[in-house]
């Protein structure tokens, strides 16, 4: 788990679950005092403030979508997961938030 795709500031990891029609993460943040941007995007995320999450992914399956824009990804492997303010999806945000 990213801040803000930035490869140097890793906030905590992510447990993947995969359900027919998405990815579901499950973060664990860094322990507190751990690193300072971990603890700030930890708290921000608590508070809702931010609330979207970003992917990286290579492409290994791709064939154009029917009548719309762009590609359906059948296989691809994912690279990364970071915490955004603004994500390029916007189904892609965070569902729950643990009171801890």
């Amino acid at each position: 788990m990213l801040a803000n795709h930035n490869p140097n500031a890793p906030v905590g990891t992510a447990a993947l679950t995969r359900k027919p029609a998405a990815i579901e993460a499950r973060i664990t943040f860094a322990p507190p005092g751990a690193s300072r941007v971990a603890d700030e995007f930890c708290a921000l995320a608590k508070a809702g403030v931010l609330s979207a999450v970003s992917v990286g992914f290579r492409p290994i399956e791709a064939e154009p979508r029917s009548n719309e824009r762009g590609l359906l990804f059948s296989a691809w492997e994912l690279l990364k997961i970071s915490l955004v303010s603004v994500p390029s999806d916007p189904s892609a945000v965070v569902m729950e938030r643990a009171a801890r």
